[in-house]
């Protein structure tokens, strides 16, 4: 899906444009169909995949930019440090994820639209969501630097969760990663 990733960047794909069916990608790419089938979980994971139709995937209009419905308000270094990290880490954490490590996602990310919960507790449990996946990816020098950044992490993660929409869409996109992983 690397591939995938690539056009979009280079523009060459741009929201709203049909993706291949899978069948398609598996003979492009000369990878196996449960290949293609991870990839595309990925894809969806990040929020790059937008519905069907028939049976051919569209990509979303917000394709260009990954993490536009949460990260576009943010400083542009926090931003960029995100998306290399959290972006990065997709494909190992769903290789290493298990059951355990899904309901602990699930756990935290209930936290997340807690109305009982101030801003400041919704903004921990998403880094604590964040965290977790890091974790999951199992490299510890990237959740140690991860960890280094909490306090400014923690201050951009405050934005837009003092309202009940910032929480519902912190929270969907938490569940899109969840079901990618599971």
């Amino acid at each position: 899906m690397r591939a995938i990733r690539r056009s979009l960047y280079s523009g060459e794909l741009r929201g709203g444009s049909p993706l291949l069916s899978e069948r398609e990608l598996n003979g492009l790419h000369k990878v196996s169909r449960t290949a293609v089938r991870i990839g595309l979980k990925q894809l969806d994971a990040l929020g790059i995949l937008e519905g069907r139709k028939s049976s051919t995937r569209l990509l979303g209009n917000s394709a260009e930019s990954l993490f536009s419905n949460f990260l576009v308000f943010q400083p542009p270094a926090e931003r960029d440090f995100r998306k290399v990290i959290e972006v990065g880490c997709i494909d190992a954490v769903i290789a290493n994820a298990d059951g355990k490590h899904v309901n602990e996602l699930r756990r935290i990310n209930a936290g997340v639209i807690s109305s009982d919960a101030d801003m400041n507790e919704v903004a921990a449990a998403d880094y604590q969501f964040h965290k977790c996946m890091i974790g999951i990816a199992g490299n510890s020098l990237v959740s140690s630097l991860y960890g280094g950044m909490k306090d400014k992490l923690m201050l951009v993660l405050r934005v837009g969760k003092d309202v009940e929409s910032g929480r519902r869409i912190a929270f969907n996109t938490h569940n899109r990663i969840i079901e990618a992983v599971r």
